[in-house]
């Protein structure tokens, strides 16, 4: 079975984008302006791996304030320029994920899936030269539930097997192989019935259990990998 029917999906951040400090940052700012602390330590154990969305809306659950849409929207509207205006003079990327995309695009169809805003991962991706290398991309835009939900992963399946269906072929998720970097991220990866790699840029082996294999480096993430777990 040829390269083209398997696929390779990202997560963003924490995985291509070293940029994990900066939301934390920028979250802890803006809900700070709100009257609502998060420690270090909260966000690690509590909102690592979620979206803008999941994380506005469990920290205000949690402090048993009320939050709207309206009020939603606008905090996440607030983050966003914040991280926008950091991002606009820092290139914040692992080492090796442009020579891991690079790689594992010129031999299978990749894409990503992340709970970041579709403009912060253009952004960045453009900047590194890597955008044109994602066949698709499922932001938070594209999604309702954020991970450990498996509906982004299912979603780029879905995308790809309409590409595939104009050639009369599918894939089934056990074709797909998945890089995250968070508890959150594997759990939503395995329960979209995927192969999923971790690499421990935010949360240890040891708490990443549950992936297939466990990496520390983007170098390890090679087609060769991918082809041992997806039987390609």
């Amino acid at each position: 079975m040829s390269g083209s029917e398997m696929l390779v999906l990202f997560d963003f951040n924490g995985v291509i984008a070293d940029d994990e400090p900066v939301h934390q940052a920028m979250l802890q700012k803006v809900l700070a302006e709100e009257g609502i602390t998060v420690t270090d330590v909260e966000y690690h154990d509590v909102y690592l791996g979620f979206d803008d969305k999941g994380c506005f809306a469990e920290a205000f659950q949690r402090a048993q304030r009320h939050l709207s849409e309206e009020a939603l929207a606008d905090l996440i509207h607030r983050k966003s320029a914040c991280y926008d205006a950091h991002i606009a003079d820092h290139l914040l990327l692992f080492p090796g994920a442009q020579e891991c995309v690079r790689a594992m695009s010129a031999v299978f169809p990749t894409g990503i899936v992340s709970g970041a805003l579709a403009k912060e991962i253009e952004a960045i991706c453009k900047r590194a030269d890597i955008w044109e290398a994602f066949a698709l991309v499922v932001s938070a835009e594209d999604t309702q539930a954020c991970k450990p939900h498996p509906e982004g992963y299912l979603k780029a399946l879905a995308l790809f097997n309409l590409f595939l269906a104009e050639h009369g072929r599918r894939i089934g998720p056990s074709r797909c192989v998945v890089i995250e970097d968070s508890v959150a991220g594997v759990a939503a990866a395995k329960a979209a019935g995927m192969h999923c790699v971790a690499i421990t840029h935010s949360y240890t082996a040891s708490e990443l259990g549950r992936a297939d294999r466990i990496i520390d480096r983007m170098d390890q993430f090679t087609p060769e990998l991918v082809r041992a777990l997806a039987g390609g």
